[in-house]
């Protein structure tokens, strides 16, 4: 037998058990199981809401959009904003990115939860004013920077307050989601033939057969 027939028996050997495990059909991805459809929707809205704040640079569309939208909220930081964008650009477009967000934030909360949009509403116009007293406190002459101390503490308090509501209402939304799985628990127990049956009949096709 000369080299070149053993060169070819021994490259089918090889490359055999590849070939044929690559025609083996491979097993379809196992279906996940059925959510309850309201709890869905609901966790779908919140991650809607809580989205992150895109990094990317804005347009100038979107820079002007941010920049009303502050200073519709907080009229007196007007002025800030002009000698930030003077003094720190970078600064300015990051306080633009993350204005952005939060008013696309407010837009989806006023949407979804009113409760949650007025007292976010509330929070950025602090969160902003205390950012904003900051500014002030590094440039003010020392006889002021007491009373940007003092006005900085005041915010925080409201910011505190305003923070615990949003945990309680945080409290509130997990113990009502925790009813709703207790209560789907509750009634898909002694309904699991019926539901087996249903979710056979869909991966089987069964439903699109019997549509009118």
């Amino acid at each position: 037998m000369n080299n070149k027939i053993r060169y070819l028996i021994f490259s089918i050997c090889f490359l055999l058990p590849g070939i044929l495990s690559a025609q083996e059909p491979q097993p379809e991805d196992e279906a996940p199981a059925p959510v309850h459809e309201n709890l869905r929707k609901k966790l779908q809205e919140r991650r809607a809401m809580l989205a992150p704040v895109p990094k990317a640079a804005l347009s100038d569309i979107q820079k002007t959009a941010a920049h009303n939208f502050l200073i519709e909220l907080i009229p007196e930081i007007t002025a800030v904003l002009a000698e930030l964008e003077a003094e720190n650009p970078r600064a300015y477009a990051r306080e633009l990115r993350r204005a952005f967000g939060e008013m696309q934030m407010l837009e989806r909360r006023k949407k979804y939860d009113k409760d949650e949009y007025t007292n976010s509403k509330k929070r950025i116009v602090l969160e902003h004013k205390s950012q904003m007293i900051v500014f002030r406190y590094r440039k003010a002459e020392e006889e002021q920077k007491e009373g940007l101390k003092e006005q900085l503490r005041t915010v925080l308090n409201q910011l505190f307050d305003l923070r615990e509501i949003d945990r309680e209402m945080q409290v509130q939304r997990l113990e009502k989601k925790l009813q709703e799985l207790r209560a789907s628990l509750k009634n898909r127990k002694p309904n699991k033939n019926r539901i087996i049956e249903k979710r056979l009949e869909k991966l089987l096709g069964v439903d699109k057969d019997l549509q009118w």
